[in-house]
């Protein structure tokens, strides 16, 4: 089995519930006690100065090794949720194991403090898969970084340069888990701290202390709670790299540019995005309406890993918004052939009725006569609207009208070159006007892409693939896509091409042809050489990034690339992992 669905198969907590308090099998250890938040405020939030820190810096991101249950993350948003600054709360843990929504509805039982975070926190929180989940607490203004593997497999798979505020090491007793605890971790744990990163752990262990001191941390014995004699503490004191907000320039106003702005912006940059044309979204991002939907294939490439937590990735976030833009109904996939038939069978093994239903019996789809698989995320949206919402953010102004040209850069600053000899200066400077980028690959290609749009049915219910795809009626219109042409003359729109698409979808779900003839829509899409988008930095510009050859895949890829490259300039813990983000590098084709 490919290692994209391997990533679909979750391990949870194997458990006993003793006075409704949960004890570990695996670890023959209990998860807390009944004063469990007390305790966490005495060992994390205090000496790691939490709420100090959230009423006096703009934004604070925390790391934490040891999930569990969850309860740390949600005692640290509790007190963020009532001191916030209106910052951005980052929150990135690791842990092998992932607790159930039952699980969890337990310990807001037991814990009736937290009880008014209980629906925000089930709107957002939901694991798919290994590696790393992100997810949007969008009324907290809180981001948390789940990585699900083992904390060596973490180690290795996350993308470095990221710096933390604070650790909270939690995790079982170091004799029943003593790979939370290694040289591997410890060495990890500095790495991503910053000069006054303060670290804390309920446990008093001397070898942990001791491995805390020679990396570089103050470490000292406090007082521990309760009935425990100590817990360590300290602060790092080496090397000083917190984040710093810059002045960033993004060229290019389609889902790559408004993602990259839009993460920029709540990071507490100020960001200035720039258009060509009088209106945002003049290219491919400007189709009347888009669908949202996965296809990952059954070998071990890269690609297939990016499609399945892009996706899903990118179906957290655009419900995240909160935006009349965004359609959450699901995707189908008729079973019209044998390729896809296999794929089905795959992923009925995995047993995932979270993710997958394989019949129709609700009618959810709309077709009377489905067979196939529905996707309970997805959905389909407003491209325009989307990006409309995205750059709304207070640190954002919009350019129109600005013909990009040119730059030139030095180790600290990019100058921007526009049409009618404008220029203008920014630390750093993020290029992704699709088609514009071709100026600076050699490997990006063009294609044209059409949309067809008639009246077919106003039964369907969500977007139904299967030899292209068709959407729900809005406006009057089922917009039907896509064909793709790689070698072309013009943007002249293709009729034949047009009817081609129309009867075919009227002919699967045996219904009238439209007498009237198709609305339609052609764009340019850019793809690489080898198919996978471009984002990272560009040649030798440490300050300057490349974003683009998203092929028809914009909507998946753009908010989780435009998510990794203000990780890249901000210090953040990017959403890809390593070896996705290295094989996305624009310089890998040398």
């Amino acid at each position: 089995m490919s290692d994209a669905y391997h990533k679909l198969t979750l391990e949870t907590h194997k458990l006993k519930w003793e006075d409704d308090l949960p004890f570990s099998l695996d670890s023959n250890d209990i998860f807390f006690q009944d004063d469990a938040l007390d305790e966490i405020e005495h060992v994390f939030l205090e000496p790691n100065l939490i709420l100090n820190r959230i009423s006096e810096d703009t934004n604070l991101a925390i790391g934490e090794v040891g999930f569990g249950f969850g309860l740390n993350f949600l005692s640290t948003c509790k007190s963020w949720v009532k001191n916030s600054n209106n910052g951005l709360l980052t929150f990135f843990s690791i842990d092998h194991k992932v607790p159930t929504k039952i699980e969890i509805k337990r310990l807001f039982k037991k814990f009736e403090i937290l009880s008014d975070l209980e629906d925000e926190f089930f709107e957002s929180f939901d694991p798919i898969h290994k590696g790393i989940n992100k997810f949007f607490f969008s009324n907290w203004n809180v981001e948390l970084i789940l990585y699900v593997g083992d904390v060596i497999d973490a180690i290795r798979s996350l993308n470095g340069g990221f710096i933390m505020d604070a650790w909270y090491l939690d995790g079982f007793d170091p004799k029943a888990n003593p790979v939370m605890w290694s040289n591997d971790v410890l060495d990890f744990i500095k790495t991503h701290s910053h000069k006054n990163t303060t670290v804390s752990t309920f446990s008093a262990a001397g070898f942990i202390r001791r491995g805390l001191t020679e990396r570089g941390f103050e470490v000292k014995r406090k007082k521990g709670f309760k009935f425990k004699r100590h817990h360590l503490a300290g602060t790092y004191s080496q090397t000083d790299q917190r984040q710093v907000f810059k002045k960033v320039a993004v060229v290019g106003s389609g889902i790559a540019g408004c993602s990259a702005a839009y993460h920029l912006a709540k990071n507490g940059h100020d960001v200035e995005l720039f258009e060509i044309n009088e209106k945002i979204s003049s290219g491919a991002s400007g189709n009347p309406l888009a669908a949202l939907y996965p296809r990952f294939n059954l070998n071990e490439l890269p690609i297939n890993t990016l499609n399945l937590s892009s996706f899903f990735y990118a179906d957290r976030f655009f419900k995240s918004l909160n935006s009349e833009a965004y359609y959450r109904t699901g995707i189908g996939f008729l079973n019209h052939d044998k390729r896809t038939e296999k794929w089905i069978e795959k992923l009925k093994m995995l047993n995932r009725d979270d993710l997958f239903v394989f019949n129709d019996e609700k009618n959810a789809t709309g077709y009377e006569n489905f067979k196939g698989v529905i996707f309970n995320h997805g959905g389909y949206l407003d491209p325009v609207k989307i990006n409309e919402c995205l750059i709304k953010h207070k640190n954002i102004s919009v350019n129109k009208k600005y013909e990009f040209k040119s730059f030139d850069s030095t180790p600290s600053s990019v100058t921007l070159h526009f049409q009618d000899s404008k220029e203008l200066t920014f630390d750093y400077l993020v290029l992704a006007h699709g088609a514009g980028l071709i100026n600076f690959s050699n490997y990006l290609a063009l294609s044209k892409g059409q949309l067809a749009g008639a009246k077919i049915s106003d039964s369907i219910h969500m977007p139904i693939n299967s030899n292209g795809y068709i959407l729900p009626l809005k406006d009057g219109v089922n917009w039907i896509g896509s064909s793709y042409e790689n070698q072309f003359q013009n943007m002249n729109i293709n009729k034949n091409k047009l009817q081609e698409m129309v009867e075919f979808q009227s002919d699967q779900f045996n219904l009238k042809n439209p007498q009237n003839e198709p609305d339609s829509k052609a764009q340019i899409r850019v793809i690489s050489k080898d198919k996978l988008p471009l984002s990272g930095q560009y040649k030798d510009n440490k300050n300057v990034f490349l974003l683009g050859g998203l092929g028809s895949r914009g909507f998946c890829y753009g908010p989780i690339l435009g998510d990794h490259i203000a990780s890249l300039i901000s210090n953040n813990v990017s959403p890809l992992e390593k070896i996705i983000a290295d094989s996305l590098e624009p310089d890998r084709f040398k």
